[in-house]
């Protein structure tokens, strides 16, 4: 189904987001 796919994508993309900003948080707490 191309809902399917599309709301995995979407999952896909938000939770990368969400990580990225949480290795960066970890990154700048690590740098200060």
């Amino acid at each position: 189904c191309l809902l399917d796919v599309t709301l995995l994508v979407f999952v896909d993309v938000t939770l990368l987001v969400f990580v990225g900003r949480y290795i960066v948080s970890i990154c700048w707490t690590l740098h200060c």
